[in-house]
C-alpha cells in the first residue's frame, strides 16, 4: 500500500503570481510493485511531479507539490494520486507591501530631499530585491545598490526600507516610474515631486529685541 507523509502539507502565505514547493515522502509498504497513474488535484492552484511512476516493494521517492496563489486569500484541495492516495494541500495568497506611490511634497528648487520606502513582506519566504531602477534617474535615484549576489532581504512578516532621492533641475511636478525586480516578480511604483522656488527663512535676530506679550512684523 502507499503511505504518504506527510499527510498534509500548509504552504503557507505565498506572494501571489509566484509559486512555493514543497517535498512529500511517497513510500510502498507493501511487497508487491506499485504503479502510480498520474496526479490528479481538485484545484489547479496545487499541482504535483512526477505525476506517474512506479514503485517496488518498500521502496519509497519524493514528489515536488507546488502552490502558484493567482490572486490573495486561502486556497485548499485534495490532491490525489490516483487509485492509491491522497494528500490534504493548501496556502494562502498574500501581496506585496507597498504604498501607492512615493510623494516627495517639500523640495525646494535646487536643493534634494530623500525618503525611505518601506517595503513590508507578508509571505512566509524571505523576500529578495535585487534590482530597483527608475526610468528618470536625473531626477530620482535610489541610494541602495542592489544586486543579485547582494540583495535586499526582507524576513517573513517584516520590513525593510529603501532609500530614495528626489534632486530636481527646476520647478513644477515631476513623476517618475520606479521599477523592483524581486523573487515575488516584478513591481512597480509611481514616484511623485512638488518642487517650490520660494522659501522664507527668518532668524530671531532680524526680530531684534521684543518684549514678552508683544508682537514685531517685518517686511518682506
Amino acid at each position: 500500500r502507499l503511505v504518504l507523509r506527510p499527510e498534509a502539507l500548509d504552504f503557507g502565505k505565498v506572494w501571489v503570481g509566484s509559486s512555493a514547493r514543497r517535498l512529500v515522502r511517497a513510500a510502498n509498504l507493501g511487497n508487491q510493485p506499485l504503479s502510480i497513474a498520474g496526479a490528479a488535484s481538485d484545484n489547479a492552484r496545487f499541482s504535483a511531479q512526477p505525476r506517474a511512476f512506479d514503485l517496488e516493494g518498500g521502496d519509497s521517492l519524493e514528489v515536488a507539490v507546488r502552490f502558484a496563489p493567482a490572486q490573495e486569500g486561502a486556497e485548499s484541495g485534495m490532491l490525489s494520486l490516483v487509485a492509491q492516495g491522497q494528500l490534504e494541500v493548501r496556502g494562502e495568497g498574500v501581496r506585496l507591501g507597498l504604498p501607492d506611490s512615493l510623494l516627495f511634497d517639500q523640495v525646494l528648487a535646487g536643493e534634494s530631499g530623500a525618503l525611505n520606502l518601506v517595503v513590508f513582506n507578508p509571505a512566509d519566504d524571505t523576500l529578495l530585491i535585487t534590482s530597483a531602477l527608475i526610468d528618470r534617474v536625473q531626477l530620482f535615484q535610489v541610494e541602495d545598490s542592489l544586486s543579485a549576489a547582494s540583495p535586499l532581504r526582507v524576513p517573513p512578516n517584516g520590513s525593510q526600507g529603501l532609500r530614495v532621492r528626489f534632486s530636481p533641475p527646476g520647478t513644477g511636478l515631476q513623476r517618475a516610474l520606479l521599477t523592483l525586480s524581486t523573487n515575488a516578480g516584478v513591481h512597480t511604483l509611481p514616484l511623485v515631486g512638488a518642487v517650490f522656488d520660494v522659501a522664507l527663512r527668518l532668524s530671531p535676530a532680524e526680530f531684534g529685541q521684543v518684549r514678552l506679550g508683544q508682537r514685531q512684523s517685518l517686511s518682506v
